[in-house]
């Protein structure tokens, strides 16, 4: 039976988020202090909500080297934000 574009459409496909990440950029995502001589992060996501868990991430990351409870709260915070602008 063929498949028809309409049905391509609603389907669901899953990509690595790691697949939307430049190479150059990697560290901005691993939750890690790997180099702390960095005083500004710019990444620019595209506005799908399906990436906010690359968004979390990116914003974890970047708080990674104050307190547990500031870093939850600057990722909430950010990931609210983010996920406000890219709503409908």
């Amino acid at each position: 039976m063929p498949v028809f574009a309409s049905e391509l459409a609603r389907s669901e496909v899953t990509v690595p988020l790691s697949s939307f990440i430049q190479p150059f950029c990697a560290h901005y995502f691993s939750g890690r202090i790997e180099r702390p001589h960095y005083r500004q992060r710019d990444y620019s996501f595209p506005g799908l909500p399906h990436l906010m868990p690359l968004t979390r991430a990116f914003l974890d990351t970047c708080a990674a080297a104050y307190s547990h409870e500031y870093r939850y709260l600057f990722t909430l915070l950010g990931s609210e934000l983010a996920g406000n602008a890219s709503a409908p």
